[in-house]
């Protein structure tokens, strides 16, 4: 439930344009606090035997869960931490001084 009301607002707002979704639906940090919950408490029993799994060098569908949902969360950090480290070098924000 709660990863229900991320993914309602980002889709709409991103892949349709959608006017109606709140600001504050689109706030990292907000998404952030919604998703944390989710990602460890949750997603705990498939973490452990996913790398568990990985550890015993033995692969299984745990362990590709594992994987690409900790890149996905360690890639929202990073962007939620860093935000300039997302944007193309042509969008960043520089400081020219004429003179």
């Amino acid at each position: 439930m709660l990863t229900l009301p991320v993914l309602v607002a980002v889709m709409a707002h991103e892949l349709f344009g959608a006017a109606w979704v709140p600001g504050w639906m689109l706030n990292h940090w907000l998404q952030l606090a919604l998703i944390t919950p989710v990602m460890f408490y949750t997603g705990r029993p498939i973490h452990t035997t996913g790398w568990l799994a990985l550890r015993h060098r033995s692969a299984d569908m745990n362990s590709l869960i594992a994987l690409g949902t900790t890149a996905a969360y360690g890639y929202s950090l990073l962007v939620t931490f860093v935000p300039l480290c997302s944007r193309p070098r042509s969008v960043r924000c520089t400081t020219r001084r004429s003179g």
